[in-house]
């Protein structure tokens, strides 16, 4: 039985299981908020996770590939070499240019913040209109990102349905093509299990074991937010014990109240 070491909170867990929704495979999804169980699975503590018999896989694009491999069943990769490149370029904007944006955008609309660093706001906004611009292009007279349905929109959907919420929207009129591919995403089976995971979790969110006054930024999420400026800012969380690692002899995922909580 495949199971997904899963949390809705994660962009990358959800394109995992679209993909598992698209492949029409059978899947236990085991609820991954607890820190202290993802590290069963993964010494890093992130998810998605994904177990199949005695294999274990531990990133997002790995996942897919493998699914790819083992079930080849409706794919998730065109087999045309010069879409599978395009399919995997859209894989990689997504988890490491549109992610670090939205994501770390985000982080005020639940955590236990200090305020923005002056100019945030601009730079996400700087950023994120180019990708709006290139997306609206390549879904020119496409119904999906890459002609038919499959990683690229699974990668780059659960981004752009949190674009509202962190006041990063596109703009509707000059990016229709977006939209139009949004409300076809959003229509599929797949796209409304996706959206009745997010919106039960956020509905929920008090109930959820997450760590809301350390933060693990991630590597992109961390490169963008120093690249723009904000490192000073970023310091002041690291001595404020604010920071939460992945690795590391101190303040490593494990060591969040969360973990403690359930150790």
């Amino acid at each position: 039985m495949i199971k997904l070491y899963f949390s809705a909170f994660s962009p990358y867990c959800r394109k995992v299981r679209m993909a598992l929704e698209f492949k029409k495979l059978n899947y236990e999804i085991v609820d991954s908020n607890d820190v202290a169980k993802i590290n069963a699975w993964n010494p890093r503590a992130e998810v998605p996770v994904l177990t199949d018999g005695e294999i274990t896989l531990r990133n997002s694009a790995t996942i897919l590939e493998y699914l790819d491999k083992v079930y080849a069943q409706h794919p998730v990769f065109p087999s045309n070499p010069a879409a599978f490149a395009l399919a995997k370029e859209w894989e990689l904007v997504a988890d490491t240019m549109i992610d670090p944006i939205i994501t770390n955008m985000s982080l005020w609309k639940w955590a236990n913040m200090n305020p923005k660093p002056e100019g945030l706001d601009e730079a996400a906004r700087k950023a994120i209109d180019p990708i709006y611009d290139r997306l609206n292009q390549q879904l020119e007279g496409s119904e999906f990102i890459v002609g038919e349905l499959s990683a690229a929109d699974f990668a780059v959907y659960p981004h752009i349905t949190g674009a509202n919420f962190v006041d990063l929207p596109f703009d509707p009129g000059k990016h229709s093509n977006i939209s139009a591919w949004l409300k076809r995403v959003k229509a599929t089976e797949l796209g409304r299990i996706d959206m009745k995971a997010i919106l039960d979790f956020w509905k929920n969110l008090s109930a959820q074991e997450v760590d809301r006054d350390r933060i693990n930024w991630g590597t992109y999420r961390l490169e963008w937010f120093l690249a723009n400026g904000f490192h000073e800012w970023f310091l002041n969380e690291v001595r404020e014990d604010k920071v939460l690692w992945s690795v590391g002899p101190k303040n490593n995922a494990l060591n969040s109240p969360a973990a403690k909580a359930n150790a």
